[in-house]
């Protein structure tokens, strides 16, 4: 089973936007970073 993760760095304001688009993977999760405009995606 290999392990895949990135941080996701959105354009400005579209934090919420990205993070419900990288939701409809079935196989990821997706965190955000509270004090930071990233997501983690894996």
């Amino acid at each position: 089973m290999s392990i895949r993760s990135c941080l996701v760095l959105p354009h400005e304001g579209k934090k919420t936007e990205l993070a419900q688009v990288l939701l409809q993977f079935d196989q990821y999760e997706v965190v955000p970073v509270e004090n930071k405009d990233i997501l983690i995606f894996y």
